[in-house]
Formats: C-alpha cells, sequence, structure tokens
C-alpha cells in the first residue's frame, strides 16, 4: 500500500525568528508498506521563492497490534542558501497503553570534534 501527500503553506514574516520577508513552502510525504508491520517514509519541504530544498527526511519503521518501533534520518538547510544545516537521526519506540519514548541526536554532534 502507497500512500503520497501534498502541502502548501504562506508564512508571513517573523523578524522575531530572523524571517524578515514572507515564505511560500511546498511540501511532500510518502510511505510505503513493504511488509505485514513495517514500511519506509520520505518527505521533503521546497522552499518556491528561493527555489530550494529546505529539510528532507527518510525513514522506516515497524507497527504491530502492540509495539512501534521507528528509525528516521532528517536535514534541513538554511532558508537563503543550499548549505547543510543540520541532520539528525530519531528513534521512537511505543508500546501500546504505555507510550512512547524519543530520542533525536544530532549528527553535527559527531562531525564536529
Amino acid at each position: 500500500r502507497f500512500s503520497l501527500a501534498a502541502g502548501y503553506a504562506f508564512i508571513g514574516a517573523q523578524t522575531d525568528y530572523g524571517f524578515s520577508d514572507d515564505r511560500e513552502q511546498a511540501s511532500i510525504s510518502a510511505s510505503l508498506k513493504i511488509a505485514e508491520y513495517w514500511r519506509a517514509f520520505g518527505a521533503a519541504v521546497f522552499d518556491i521563492e528561493n527555489n530550494q530544498l529546505i529539510s528532507n527526511s527518510i525513514g522506516l519503521s515497524y507497527n504491530d497490534e502492540c509495539f512501534s518501533l521507528s528509525l528516521a534520518f532528517s536535514e534541513t538547510r538554511d532558508h537563503y542558501d543550499s548549505d547543510v544545516s543540520g541532520q539528525r537521526i530519531l528513534l521512537r519506540i511505543g508500546i501500546r497503553t504505555i507510550g512512547t519514548i524519543d530520542h533525536s541526536q544530532s549528527l553535527d554532534d559527531f562531525t564536529n570534534f
């Protein structure tokens, strides 16, 4: 089973956060079931005005009746040039009726010694 979603966002200027201009972004995400409890997924966000990709992610997840597990890699870029500004790995573990635990680790911590 395959699913696909797309979106558009107009974001007004937010000078307090360093964005002096309005922004327009398009996003797309997809998910593909690859086995009974397994799926691969990915997403991307594109800055329309600056004509560049500003974030992307890809991952793999397992989800059954009692337990869920996902591992994802994400990358963000500066809004005004194409330089990568951050890379992260996210691990999420969930047990139904008990809760979910997330751990996110910046890969910058490993590359900036």
